[in-house]
Parts: structure tokens; sequence; C-alpha cells
């Protein structure tokens, strides 16, 4: 059986993604309210999948899933929201997530991106990959886009570096 923590600041959204998941007999350990909370009980409860928010108090749900992923790289991450952002995505991807699906998608499909990810697979929407990559591609463009002097303005500002440091 399948152990999964609840990461999700909406209680309606909390309770009615365990009453599905518990009728599908998934084990619901725990239910966190903000990202603090998320990281804490993963320490406490081990659980095999955390379904994961982005928009959570204190920690977001993408810092949340990296610092999770951190200290407990077996355990593996859902996330369940209703941005599709590519600049969402990609952090998520970038933070270790193994799944990505939508608000809007039905119960029978967050069962499914379920499954997938506690068998060690990932779950990623196709239409939503194709847009991160197109949104790739564009920043890929304006990137070559930049002259020499404004990448390596750019760079210098990446770094941290103040203006007059820059100029």
């Amino acid at each position: 059986m399948v152990r999964v923590l609840l990461a999700e600041d909406h209680k309606i959204v909390r309770q009615g993604t365990r009453i599905y998941l518990e009728s599908q007999g998934v084990e619901v350990v725990g239910e966190a309210t903000n990202g603090r909370e998320a990281v804490d009980m993963v320490n406490q409860l081990q659980p095999d999948v955390v379904i994961m928010d982005i928009h959570l108090p204190e920690l977001t749900g993408i810092e949340a899933t990296r610092r999770i992923l951190h200290d407990h790289p077996e355990t593996r991450v859902l996330v369940l929201t209703a941005y599709d952002e590519p600049a969402y995505v990609h952090a998520l991807l970038d933070a270790g997530a193994d799944g990505f699906i939508l608000k809007t998608a039905e119960l029978s499909e967050l069962y499914a991106a379920l499954q997938e990810v506690a068998g060690g697979r990932r779950a990623f929407n196709a239409e939503t990959l194709a847009k991160v990559e197109r949104h790739m591609q564009e920043m890929t463009a304006q990137i070559e886009a930049l002259t020499d002097r404004e990448r390596e303005v750019l760079t210098h500002a990446a770094y941290g570096r103040t203006n007059k440091e820059i100029g």
C-alpha cells in the first residue's frame, strides 16, 4: 500500500483528495498545510509519496520539494497544482519532482499519476512538457539575441554583483 502525505493549504482540496485516495486503497499518513510542515512531516512519517501544491505558506512547494528530496531521496514528489506556467514546471523539475498534475485533471488521472510516481516512474503530462520545451526554446533564442556585453552584465548580475562592480 502506498503511503501518502498531502501538502495543500486549501482544506477542501486536502479533504477531497484524502477521501478519494483512501477510497482507492491509498494510505494518507498526514496532511500538511504549509511547506515547513510538509518538510517536518516527511521527517516524522516517511511517506512513499508527497502530493505537493506549489503555492504554500511559509515555504513554497518548490523549496519544500528541494529540501525533502535532499534529506529523503527515496521519497517521491507528485505536484498537484492549478499552475502550469513553464517557469514553475522547470523549477519543479530542477527541484527533483517526479510528477506534475493539474487540479483540473480527473480524479482517475491523479490516481494514475500517483501509481506511476510510487512505482518509480515519472508522471508528466505531455502537453505540459511540450509547453516547457517551447518556453526553453524561446528563452534560448532570447539569450542568443543578447550582445556579448549584455551577456556579461547578466552573468555578473546573476552572481549578485552590484551595479558599480558590474560597471
